[in-house]
């Protein structure tokens, strides 16, 4: 199974490769992604773009990836992950999101990367 972060969302959007090729390749296996995540992606869409472009993103993604709704268990489990190591709360929730549900997290997160747990993650970078 696999669990995409933000980072590796625009990175395939924006056709940014390796990463993008990588993101392309597991597609049709609907890898998951926390709602956190996703969030994250639509203000950064939001930014570059507008709000309509964004939403209509979002309900692109949709289609092709599986959301994970971020719940009490996921909260309190990316919490204890952002506790121990120095990084942001929605890469928190992607390396939550990925453990819980034994998945591997593509990434090129500088951050994710130098995180330390039980958790398997793949530089798409």
């Amino acid at each position: 199974m696999i669990c995409l972060d933000s980072w590796a969302v625009i990175a395939w959007v924006l056709g940014q490769e390796p990463a993008a090729t990588q993101v392309q390749k597991v597609i049709a296996q609907r890898p998951l992604i926390s709602t956190v995540n996703i969030a994250e992606v639509f203000y950064i869409v939001k930014r570059r773009t507008d709000e309509d472009t964004a939403l209509q993103f979002i309900t692109d993604l949709r289609s092709q990836l599986t959301f994970v709704v971020a719940d009490e268990d996921l909260a309190v489990r990316a919490g204890l992950i952002k506790s121990n190591n120095a990084l942001a709360l929605a890469d928190a929730f992607a390396i939550a999101t990925a453990s819980t549900n034994n998945a591997t997290l593509l990434t090129g997160d500088p951050e994710i990367l130098k995180s330390k747990g039980k958790w398997k993650v793949r530089d798409i970078r």
